[in-house]
């Protein structure tokens, strides 16, 4: 009989979120599909109660597949509504734009005079959209020269550049 956590551990690494929001979704997922179950009724219950059996109806192969599915539309529709009109939240912040890729990085003049580079992202079981920033003085000298050479260049080796590295800072979207 397979647990909530071990679905939950496949499907985060599918999918690229944390167990934690696999788990709410699973709950989510479970009420709709098997309302007659224990905790169903509940969409945290699988947060609460990670080692607790999915019910028998959700342990095939394809219902699996189903509740992936599931997830991922849910995922990506939450991160889509995030996305939307941040290019413009930024500008209307006093932020300067001085490349982008997929509305979820960044690299910015902040109002200061600063350049930071901006990754949003979804955090926690309830897809909280936060955002982290790192300055200049964080990135190696090679990710400096490359952000100045080639801003849009850097963007898309972001992961390659500050994949090593803690952001400098961390904070809800909303607060930005």
């Amino acid at each position: 009989m397979r647990t909530a956590w071990d679905i939950a551990k496949v499907d985060s690494v599918i999918l690229g979120v944390p167990e934690e929001r696999i788990l709410r979704l699973l709950g989510e997922y479970v009420a709709e599909k098997c309302p007659q179950e224990v905790g169903s009724q509940d969409k945290d219950y699988y947060l609460k109660h990670p080692d607790a059996a999915v019910p028998f109806g959700i342990e095939s192969i394809d219902e699996l597949g189903n509740f992936a599915e599931f997830a991922g539309r849910v995922i990506r529709k939450q991160e889509k509504e995030c996305a939307s009109g941040r290019p413009q939240r930024l500008i209307n912040g006093g932020w300067r734009i001085l490349a982008s890729a997929n509305d979820n990085l960044f690299v910015v003049e902040s109002p200061y005079g600063g350049v930071q580079v901006l990754h949003f992202y979804l955090d926690g079981p309830q897809g909280v959209p936060m955002v982290e920033g790192y300055f200049l003085n964080s990135l190696s000298g090679r990710a400096k020269d490359k952000l100045f050479d080639d801003p849009q260049g850097f963007i898309g080796g972001f992961y390659v550049y500050c994949g090593g590295i803690d952001a400098d800072w961390c904070t809800k979207e909303e607060y930005l």
